[in-house]
């Protein structure tokens, strides 16, 4: 594909003004911009949260005390990954690169791939979000259109329909058939990535670790039916793939949101810092709740703008980012995490029309 590159001479005052007025919060403050003694809390909180999961379902005699053990460790590994291992993997979580290295492995909690996880989410999705052929996650499957210029197919006027239940088996997907659709992959955004066959060895071991962990063993030492064993852990695996892509994915694919095509001249026409504002929805800003339990991904506009910041600052940011964009005719979106999963699935039944009329 072609490179691209953003016009950043293009509301510099802008770009200025916000890197100092966030510089001025940390000044101001006395803090560093990586974790702090909350965010270390918070780690040792959701690490706690899946090993007590995981003694209540080894622990575990009957199909309610093991439905219930699957529920803990998997959100406890969900939560760790998603606020814990996600810092950690855009090196946001601590000064140290061997702690923000050794928890960006936590992704293997999941049975994913940190590498690709990477490799997707930096290099295409960060760095050209909403831009069309150049963002993968707004084109995660043909079966649902999730951007105007993906091929149009009759089935998709039913897409607000089946949406959800596609999210629901999101999880199971990622876990296995994705993660081998990503090794295909070479090129993410403007970068090329040469896979090799220690790669594939990697994903593979993962899986065995994942599927060992969490669906072997448990049949293996819980004495319960199988089939309730699988049944629990095929529940649970719908539930952590249903949160990730509501937490992901509404941020960018709503109504408020801008999609772009990617310009021929591969120039696009503003600068990196106004393009997030543009391309991004925060969802319940102002919640202690939401963000908690979000990794910081509800104020997903200062994750955008500043990855290399850990979650646990980014409420007390949002409000300068706001701020400075106001100053400078530039527009701050946000919503309630409610009105943006409806505005989600209204988008979702705008683009299953057909585009021809």
């Amino acid at each position: 594909m072609q490179h691209l590159k953003y016009d950043m001479q293009k509301n510099k005052a802008f770009q200025l003004a916000l890197k100092k007025n966030i510089k001025d919060y940390f000044t101001n403050t006395n803090q560093h911009i990586k974790g702090n003694g909350m965010m270390t809390f918070k780690v040792i909180f959701f690490i706690a949260w899946m090993v007590i999961g995981y003694w209540l379902l080894f622990s575990a005699t009957s199909f309610i005390q093991t439905l219930l053990g699957y529920l803990v460790s998997s959100t406890g590994a969900l939560l760790t990954v998603i606020t814990v291992g996600h810092d950690a993997s855009h090196k946001a979580l601590s000064e140290n690169k061997y702690v923000n290295k050794f928890f960006s492995y936590s992704w293997t909690l999941l049975g994913l791939s940190e590498y690709l996880w990477e490799a997707k989410h930096h290099h295409s999705h960060h760095s050209f979000t909403n831009i069309i052929d150049y963002d993968q996650d707004i084109a995660q499957s043909k079966l649902i259109r999730m951007n105007p210029r993906e091929t149009y197919c009759l089935f998709h006027k039913y897409q607000k329909y089946y949406a959800p239940l596609l999210y629901i088996i999101f999880g199971f997907f990622a876990i296995t058939y994705r993660e081998f659709k990503l090794y295909s992959v070479r090129e993410y955004g403007n970068t090329y990535s040469k896979h090799n066959l220690r790669l594939l060895f990697t994903i593979l071991l993962m899986k065995v670790f994942y599927f060992g962990l969490n669906l072997a063993l448990p049949l293996l030492l819980i004495p319960i039916p199988a089939w309730q064993i699988v049944l629990s852990f095929l529940l649970t695996v719908s539930v952590a793939g249903l949160y990730i892509v509501l937490v992901l994915a509404v941020p960018h694919i709503n109504r408020k949101s801008v999609f772009k095509n990617p310009p021929k001249n591969g120039v696009i026409q503003t600068d990196w810092y106004s393009h997030a504002l543009e391309v991004t929805v925060d969802s319940s800003p102002s919640s202690r709740f939401v963000n908690w339990f979000t990794g910081g991904l509800n104020t997903h506009i200062v994750h955008h703008l500043f990855p290399n910041i850990c979650h646990i600052h980014y409420r007390n940011l949002t409000p300068i980012v706001a701020k400075t964009a106001q100053e400078y005719g530039l527009t701050y979106k946000a919503d309630s995490f409610i009105n943006l999963i409806k505005d989600h699935f209204l988008i979702l039944a705008e683009f299953g029309e057909s585009p021809v009329k």
